[in-house]
């Protein structure tokens, strides 16, 4: 009975230091110190059919009026992958309407319109050079938690806030750890 406890102990320690997080869904976090929007998961559906090729997109768009303040950056670091399809352009934009509102979305155009399914790993774009109403409407983000909405495409899904961990985090983490792992040897050292 013991030792099962002590397994679940360790076991526990263990998830919690590395702090997995399963890609069952994409997500998005925002680094506000650093300027960085980051995108992470994998989702499987249908992009939009346009003209044989396929396109998708999500975010949050409440413009009134016209777009003003146009940012578009399609560089970026760590990899995005369609499993049937190749992605050929990545892009991260955000803009601002005339009379209010934001608009801040992610797209992908692949080279066809099948089903697939979308990996991202790391998907990192340095906004830093954006004009600073979109940097303020894109570092919002990250209070507001909004989720970007699946535009056009099926299946997908919505990309959803997660909080980058704090690292006060970590350290709980790696103390709780070493707490599990100090209880499990004492324990193991009784038995002897």
């Amino acid at each position: 009975m013991k030792s099962s406890g002590i397994r679940f102990a360790m076991l526990f320690a263990l998830s919690a230091i590395c702090g997995t997080q399963a890609n069952a869904a994409l997500n998005y976090s925002v680094d506000t110190t650093n300027k960085l929007f980051i995108l992470d998961g994998s989702a499987t559906g249908t992009p939009f059919d346009l003209a044989g090729t396929g396109a998708l997109a999500w975010g949050v768009d409440d413009i009134v009026g016209s777009d003003i303040d146009i940012d578009f950056q399609s560089s970026f670091t760590g990899t995005a992958d369609s499993s049937s399809s190749t992605i050929t352009t990545v892009g991260f934009r955000a803009e601002q309407g005339l009379a209010s509102g934001r608009s801040i979305a992610f797209s992908l155009a692949l080279d066809n319109a099948s089903s697939t399914t979308i990996t991202l790993s790391n998907v990192t774009f340095d906004y830093s050079g954006f004009n600073a109403t979109n940097i303020a409407s894109i570092d919002a983000l990250a209070s507001s938690q909004e989720t970007l909405l699946l535009m056009p495409g099926t299946g997908f899904g919505n990309i959803t806030y997660s909080p980058i961990p704090e690292p006060a985090y970590y350290a709980s983490a790696f103390a709780l750890g070493l707490l599990a792992l100090a209880h499990a040897r004492r324990v193991i050292n009784k038995k002897r």
